[in-house]
């Protein structure tokens, strides 16, 4: 999962709690929050789906594909794009592509440049004013347990008139999960 997300195995019951929380800040007349946004390249994942709110990260991934497209002549295939044409003001390119080393090479620079904050994406992407907030437990163990195999397989075969397969609990392991 790209941002958020939460990952299951198979040969495990997961156990998963989410707690939401709703933020709501004071405009700009008390702090630097926006819930607008201010031009139609602000955000890719507005363009690209209308009815999404904007988000800081949907920006800050925005401005990064920016820079690289700007400095590099290509776009990273990581981030989402508009049917090629990613903002009005910059040529349509291609993705940048890992076997040619000066494209490689200048995304990683416009990647460190980044993440070290020497883009100007901190001061184009404010924070919202109003958001979700999440928070997440996890816990898991191994599923299922050898004492009740059996147990398990009557209950996820509904018809009793067929045969359970004989296979070793590990290949049960390998198919099976619980949520």
């Amino acid at each position: 999962p790209e941002e958020q997300g939460i990952m299951a195995e198979p040969g495990q019951v997961t156990s998963i709690s989410v707690s939401k929380n709703s933020v709501h800040k004071l405009g700009p007349s008390y702090g630097n929050c926006t819930d607008d946004i201010i031009g139609k390249d602000r955000d890719i994942f507005v363009n690209k789906y209308p009815d999404v709110a904007y988000s800081r990260v949907g920006c800050m991934k925005t401005c990064y594909q920016r820079h690289v497209i700007s400095f590099c002549g290509c776009f990273d295939a990581h981030i989402p794009t508009t049917d090629g044409t990613l903002f009005s003001d910059l040529p349509r390119v291609g993705v940048c592509r890992s076997k040619n080393i000066a494209e490689d090479d200048c995304k990683y620079m416009v990647h460190q440049r980044f993440i070290l904050g020497e883009l100007d994406c901190e001061e184009r992407c404010p924070f919202p004013c109003s958001y979700a907030d999440y928070t997440q437990q996890i816990s898991s163990t191994t599923w299922p347990n050898r004492r009740y195999i059996n147990e398990t397989l009557r209950r996820l075969t509904p018809d009793t008139s067929v045969p359970l397969v004989e296979t070793s609990l590990r290949d049960y392991r390998k198919n099976l999960l619980q949520i």
